[in-house]
């Protein structure tokens, strides 16, 4: 959805700021939900086209128009994230990868990105179970970590 900061049509459409402010007055601007209604929106202007043009990853320009503000002063996110597609929490996520590395199978950093060292330790953990080898994680493989 677009809409133009200056004007009264983005208050009008009921997008305030996280707080409940009024817009900044930094020209048109775009209302991006990632991951749907019930997790973060993000008003973005002009300079995230920038940032797309260097990776146009939506994520990647989120991520950095998100550093960028909390380096100028601004608050972490109001609002969580949902689950992932696999009903991962980023905390599950987390607590997966500690418990993989805890039983030998190491996940690197328990940062809640699973990348291609905690698929590696999550298909060596599924075939030490002897359970599919898939790689992917799940809330029944946390359950049995736990």
């Amino acid at each position: 959805m677009a809409i133009n900061a200056r004007s009264h049509r983005g208050r009008d459409l009921g997008v305030r700021t996280a707080t409940g402010g009024t817009l900044p007055d930094h020209g048109s601007a775009a209302l991006l939900l990632p991951q749907g209604p019930n997790a973060p929106a993000f008003l973005v202007f002009s300079n995230f086209n920038a940032i797309l043009r260097y990776n146009n990853s939506e994520n990647y320009g989120i991520g950095i128009g998100y550093l960028s503000d909390r380096i100028n002063g601004a608050g972490p996110l109001s609002k969580s994230f949902p689950p992932d597609r696999n009903g991962l929490t980023i905390n599950d996520r987390k607590e997966l990868q500690r418990l993989l590395t805890a039983r030998g199978f190491d996940a690197g950093v328990a940062d809640g990105v699973l990348g291609t060292k905690s698929q590696a330790a999550i298909s060596a953990y599924q075939r030490s179970i002897g359970v599919a080898v898939t790689g992917e994680p799940s809330l029944t493989l946390l359950a049995s970590l736990r």
